[in-house]
């Protein structure tokens, strides 16, 4: 019996120490997961103090974006008011050209005219893009 004891003695002071090793280890392991923890918070402080700024940043542009939203919409009357002079101009032109018998196409004027056409399509893509652009800024 004697040997039986002295062998779960002999037994303890390893468990003991082994004990002390896995609780030493879960130390580590806790300050280790400590640390990624605490780079984590840097890196959001980081990342919150960029977005911070990147919004002070955008503060003028947005300011910007409703100036050219008004603008955009401030032009619009104007185009239109530029293409409904520029029919009723032609169409004063052919009616006269027609009472003189001479073919408003053969005049010089009407190439102008027909380029005229394709300003009114570029402005017209031009502000589309221009819209789609801004609404896309929100």
């Amino acid at each position: 019996m004697k040997s039986n004891i002295q062998k779960v003695y002999s037994k303890l002071p390893k468990q003991e120490l082994s004990a002390q090793k896995v609780e030493l280890g879960l130390v580590d392991d806790l300050e280790k997961a400590i640390e990624k923890l605490s780079n984590l918070r840097d890196s959001s402080y980081g990342l919150n103090k960029d977005v911070l700024t990147l919004q002070q940043k955008l503060k003028p542009l947005l300011q910007d974006k409703k100036e050219y939203t008004e603008v955009l919409k401030g032009n619009k009357p104007f185009v239109k008011k530029a293409e409904a002079d520029i029919i009723k101009t032609f169409n004063e032109l052919s009616k006269s050209a027609a009472e003189l018998g001479i073919s408003v196409n053969k005049l010089p004027v009407y190439k102008k005219y027909e380029t005229s056409k394709n300003l009114l399509k570029e402005i017209d893509g031009f502000n589309k893009d221009v819209n789609s652009i801004l609404e896309k800024l929100n």
